[in-house]
């Protein structure tokens, strides 16, 4: 990490005990300027954290299971640190007694 100091970029490791500008535990091998016009950060998935949701659908019939992909959408945390991201799954024809069936599990409701 670098921190600004007028027109240079000093070396600073938050993560050592004595944390303090010009300080750096490792020092950098490459530094990559992000261009802040649009919040995106231009370098290849191999530098960069990804995070891929997927939802699932799981189905028995006629004796045979099988599982197909309904949803996929891989994104990067550092382009969505202010974002709240949710998934919420609703069954519409859910049965009402589905946990009066299940002893073992109690009614979330």
């Amino acid at each position: 990490m670098a921190d600004p100091s007028g027109s240079q970029w000093i070396d600073f490791d938050p993560l050592t005990p004595d944390a303090a500008s010009g300080h750096a535990l490792v020092p950098a091998t490459q530094t990559i300027p992000l261009p802040p016009e649009d919040g995106k950060i231009h370098l290849d998935d191999s530098l960069c954290h990804r995070v891929q949701i997927r939802a699932v659908v799981e189905k028995w019939s006629d004796g045979k299971f099988s599982q197909f992909t309904v949803l996929s959408y891989s994104f990067r945390p550092a382009e969505h640190f202010a974002d709240h991201i949710t998934f919420l799954n609703v069954a519409p024809d859910f049965p009402g007694n589905f946990w009066i069936s299940r002893p073992a599990m109690s009614n979330p409701a």
